[in-house]
Formats: C-alpha cells, structure tokens, sequence
C-alpha cells in the first residue's frame, strides 16, 4: 500500500488500478485505514472528487484510536480538501485546523498545504489578517522544502494578498521574486505571474509596460481558455495607449472565449469603448449583450 502510495506522483494511472484490484473486505483494520488514506489521496492527485467524506472517516477513526498523529493529520487534510472543494469552507478550515494540531513537527510538506488551502479560503472569505498569515506560513514552509516551484506559487499566492489590499508595490515585489525562482517548464505559472504583472502596470498608468509583459504572458500561455482572458488585458493596455483599433480586435478576440466571465466582462469594455466614440447604437448593443451575460451567469 505504502508503494502505491509512493508511486501516485509519478504513475496515477497505473497506481489506481493496483488499487482497485485490492479487495478492502480481505484487508486487516490498520490496512483498510491505510487503504482509504491512500484511496482518498489518489483521487485528488487524478482530479476524481471523492463524492463524500465517507471513505475518510473511516481512516480518521481508525488513526484517532491508535494516536497515530502523522496518517490521523494526513486524514483530516483530505477531509477538509472534500469539504474545499463541494464549497463547504467553514467545515473545511475546521478539518484545516484540527490536522494543524496533529501534524508532526517536521511534516513541513503537510504544514505547506494546509496553509496553502486555508489562505485561499481566507481570501475568497475576504478574511485579510488571517489570509496574510497562512500564506506567509505557506511561503516560510516552501522556502524550508526549498522547493523553488511551491515557492514561486506561495509568492503567488501572497502577491494577491497585497493586490486585494491595495499594496501594489508589495504585490509587485513578490511576483518578481516569483519570476526569478519560477522553474522555466511551468509555462502556465510563469504567463500567469507577466499577466499579474501587466495588471499592475495597468493600475498604475504604466500601458507600455502592461503591454509587455501581456505580450510575455501570451508567448507562454498553451491554454486557449487562458489566452481570451489574456486577450482582454492586451485590449485594455491598447486601450489605455489610445491605439482604440487595436484595443478593438483584441476585445473581439477574447469574446470567442466560452467562459461567461470573460464574455460579460468584454462586452462591458467594448460598450465602454464605443460610448466613448460616441458610437451610441453599438455602444448600446454590447451593453444589452453584457447584461444578457449577467442574468445567465
């Protein structure tokens, strides 16, 4: 079981089916614990929501009997990822908190990803104080793995800490930071971080530089869903240099995107655009195609 386990990162597919060809009904208590820590965590690690915590209390029970403080920690992590992901955030910072309390001292990997997942959840719960320190404590724990990618995330992570609270400069500091470590095979996470950088130079009048570093973004980006939101950047950068043509074409482009999102949000900018020109009739029809977007979202 532990072999299955060790291999999941390396080989998901091929470690589910050795998994599924054991039959839990011969396993002994400590095995069948085992088994669902090891099921629950392959599931996430293949993108296969466990459909409910079912499978895992079973390994909770077994591990709060034995005292088993490293797997018990490990078990109620994947609890609260469950809960995270059906959007039950409360009970999911409380499994958060109740494995923060057993996790082992030098389980550094385990105290990176419940700070990592807590601080998203403080984020979108708009819980600043609480938001700061869990991805500061993510980011001291992925310099102490001193893995260069978790850390370039976790700067991430903490850039959009400072951003929600007006700190351009802090956020723009840790992105850099994040540009400089991130490995350069992480396309996506490296176009995510010059777009997060344009951004900024966008909120702080900076068009030309906006416009290079969406330019930078684009280059990496191999998403297609990705590259309509990035699309949209380099229209607003355009639009901010008064090339309005430009800023035009790529606000179409990014309108071909499927997401309603991105839909709702360009054909607000392209009524704001042609308002501007005084071009009244169009202006008009994307602002009725915008608020069609809304009342279906």
């Amino acid at each position: 079981m532990l072999d299955i386990q060790s291999a999941f990162d390396d080989f998901p597919s091929q470690s589910f089916e050795r998994l599924y060809r054991i039959n839990p009904h011969a396993l002994t208590k400590k095995e069948h614990a085992l088994y669902c820590l090891v099921l629950t965590e392959g599931q996430f690690k293949v993108d296969s929501l466990p459909s409910s915590d079912s499978i895992i209390n079973i390994a909770i029970k077994y591990y709060k009997t034995t005292n088993d403080s490293f797997k018990l920690a490990q078990s109620l992590y994947y609890k609260g990822k469950i809960y995270q992901q059906k959007k039950f955030l409360i009970e999911a910072v409380e499994c958060y908190h109740k494995a923060r309390k057993h996790v082992e001292q030098n389980n550094i990997e385990l105290k990176f990803l419940l700070n990592q997942d807590m601080g998203k959840i403080y984020h979108f719960k708009m819980m600043r104080e609480e938001e700061k320190e869990a991805k500061e404590n993510a980011l001291r724990c992925a310099k102490q793995l001193n893995d260069s990618l978790l850390t370039g995330q976790s700067l991430i992570e903490l850039s959009k800490y400072y951003n929600i609270t007006d700190s351009l400069r802090n956020s723009k500091e840790c992105l850099k930071q994040a540009l400089s470590i991130m490995p350069a095979s992480y396309y996506s996470e490296l176009a995510l971080i010059q777009a997060e950088l344009s951004k900024i130079h966008l909120a702080t009048h900076l068009p030309d530089s906006a416009l290079h570093f969406i330019n930078q973004a684009i280059s990496m980006e191999q998403d297609s869903m990705v590259l309509y939101d990035y699309y949209n950047l380099k229209a607003d950068a355009f639009y901010k240099l008064a090339q309005n043509d430009s800023a035009k074409y790529y606000f179409m482009r990014s309108l071909q995107s499927h997401s309603l999102r991105t839909k709702i949000t360009t054909y607000y900018d392209l009524f704001k655009l042609e308002e501007e020109f005084g071009k009244r009739d169009m202006a008009l029809s994307y602002l009725k195609a915008h608020v069609h977007y809304i009342r279906n979202f």
